[in-house]
């Protein structure tokens, strides 16, 4: 599947009448292992025409990935195709 924008910001995949969105809402500290760290903190949504089918903000929490949020929408895609 073919994702455009910035994987690393704010990207887009259209696959027939699915679009799946993914993007970055900002940034917090956060100590792992001892060590302070700045993660970053993603939604993202999958609609198929106007019908939204999924949004993470829906959901409670975050996601600090966006690789993880691009395979969750291509999970959703996929199993709806």
């Amino acid at each position: 599947m073919k994702w455009t924008g910035d994987l690393n910001d704010d990207c887009i995949l259209r696959v027939g009448d699915w679009i799946a969105h993914v993007e970055c809402l900002g940034e917090f500290d956060a100590i792992l292992d001892g060590q302070m760290e700045t993660l970053s903190y993603w939604y993202f949504s999958v609609y198929r025409g106007s019908e939204q089918i999924y949004h993470s903000g829906d959901a409670g929490g975050f996601i600090t990935s966006p690789d993880q949020c691009r395979e969750i929408c291509e999970t959703i895609i996929n199993f709806g195709t």
